[in-house]
């Protein structure tokens, strides 16, 4: 689909300043592995899922954040990990499909998922508004409008499926030691929110005095648990490279956890 829309209609969504700043990030641009996402850039889309190499994913999220690309395709697991805040949002489909229990299906997103979605859109501090597009089934459109009119604040679930992200970050090479871990996750929802509400993630910070000096050392924590769950799993899903344990990658069983 963003190679379609690259090839066929976009030229004319492009404006004067984003044709400046693709033409700015030309290099950057060139620099990319995957030769469909070049083109794609270099017209200002760009795609964002798991099989896109940790330093392409990185270009394609810059220039994103720097308001080059018109539009950004993308999979659910975007809206758990880095934040990229959006005008507009389109969820093409309510249904996906998962295991459950060891039986895969097709089965529609929890609604904290689809909420965690349409979060993108207009963000505080980027737009002042946002617009969120829902396809969905007609006997599922009440319970959608629905949604849209409960005003909750809206949380990141990432502590709950914290190792199962990790996994698939290391994986994927986007986390390859303690540094780049630490990098993912300022670039969260989760951070923002857990910097935003302290108490609402860590419950021991209630009474403590000054949050806001204890909330980076409790997300450190969180994220060094989360690491340590997977590479002292029996057997490990990832394990060290050097004697201190601040360079990692990911074990055969990672990577079958990644694929199934």
């Amino acid at each position: 689909a963003a190679l379609q829309l690259a090839r066929e209609s976009i030229k004319d969504l492009v404006s004067g300043e984003q044709r400046q700043l693709l033409q700015e990030h030309a290099r950057e641009i060139g620099a990319c592995q995957d030769k469909d996402l070049r083109e794609c850039l270099s017209v200002g889309v760009g795609f964002h899922h798991g099989q896109v190499g940790p330093q392409d994913r990185i270009i394609v999220e810059s220039l994103f954040v720097k308001r080059a690309l018109v539009a950004l395709f993308a999979t659910s697991t975007l809206a758990v990990g880095a934040n990229l805040p959006a005008y507009l949002v389109i969820i093409k489909s309510t249904i996906q499909y998962r295991r459950v229990a060891g039986i895969a299906s097709w089965c529609e997103y929890e609604v904290h998922s689809i909420q965690q979605m349409a979060g993108r859109a207009g963000r505080p501090g980027y737009d002042f508004e946002g617009k969120v597009i829902i396809l969905t089934q007609e006997h599922n459109v009440a319970k959608y409008r629905q949604i849209q009119n409960v005003n909750i604040a809206l949380e990141s679930r990432l502590p709950g499926h914290l190792t199962e992200h990790l996994n698939s970050e290391i994986v994927l090479k986007s986390i390859k030691d303690i540094e780049s871990l630490l990098a993912w996750t300022s670039s969260t929802f989760f951070s923002v929110r857990a910097k935003k509400v302290p108490t609402k993630y860590f419950p021991a910070l209630e009474g403590a005095g000054d949050v806001s000096s204890k909330i980076d050392r409790a997300i450190r924590e969180l994220m060094m648990q989360g690491y340590q769950k997977l590479s002292e799993a029996k057997p490990p899903l990832c394990v060290a490279k050097d004697e201190d344990g601040m360079t990692f990658e990911s074990t055969d069983l990672g990577r079958v956890r990644l694929e199934g």
